[in-house]
């Protein structure tokens, strides 16, 4: 199936960025300090994803593509393994996605090198972004939203629209996505087919 064509797109309903992080005891400090390893480390160090092609995986691929480094990947099945995965000291670093990771961050199991958007993220401030860590206009984020089936009336379109814009208005609603970890945000369907054309191109 064509992925932008084969649905109507409504809405985006959140978006969230991706924390680079280590355990509370790792000796990297940063990320520039563990990149200057990768360099130096012709064995690679080890970083865990959600499986093969995830965006884990692609986020961590493409770091190592902007520093002409290597790492070596480990493969999970799924996202909450990997996590157990750095927790037990298996591998020496992680991609996570903001919402699983964060309370773990928190709570100090672990500590966040770098957000993967273009900005600080909100619940870490003092976090730096990759690119001030040293890669230029880095920038890997994710979202979630509402489709529909390819041709759904625009009256349809437009009320689902509409729906989505008023529950992330709701402060209780707004509030269990921003817990989840991510930026509720609605989108006009142009700017959500727009969206899906620039990440397929």
């Amino acid at each position: 199936y064509k992925v932008v064509d084969d649905f109507e797109w409504i809405s985006v309903a959140s978006f969230y960025p991706f924390l680079i992080c280590v355990r509370k005891d790792s000796r990297f400090q940063s990320l520039k300090q563990l990149i200057y390893e990768a360099r130096k480390n012709s064995a690679g160090l080890t970083y865990g994803s959600a499986g093969v092609g995830s965006i884990l995986h692609t986020t961590v691929e493409l770091m190592a593509n902007e520093t002409k480094t290597k790492f070596l990947h480990v493969p999970y099945r799924g996202e909450a393994p990997a996590i157990t995965g750095l927790l037990q000291g298996d591998i020496d670093f992680i991609a996570a996605t903001s919402g699983p990771i964060s309370p773990r961050i928190r709570s100090g199991e672990f500590r966040a090198l770098a957000v993967t958007g273009k900005s600080r993220w909100r619940d870490f401030p003092d976090v730096p972004t990759v690119e001030e860590e040293g890669i230029p206009g880095f920038e890997v984020i994710s979202w979630t939203g509402l489709a529909g089936p390819a041709n759904l009336p625009r009256s349809i379109v437009d009320k689902l629209n509409a729906e989505v814009r008023r529950a992330i208005a709701v402060p209780e609603i707004k509030s269990k996505l921003e817990g989840m970890g991510g930026d509720p945000r609605a989108t006009t369907p142009a700017e959500m087919r727009a969206l899906l054309s620039f990440l397929l191109s």
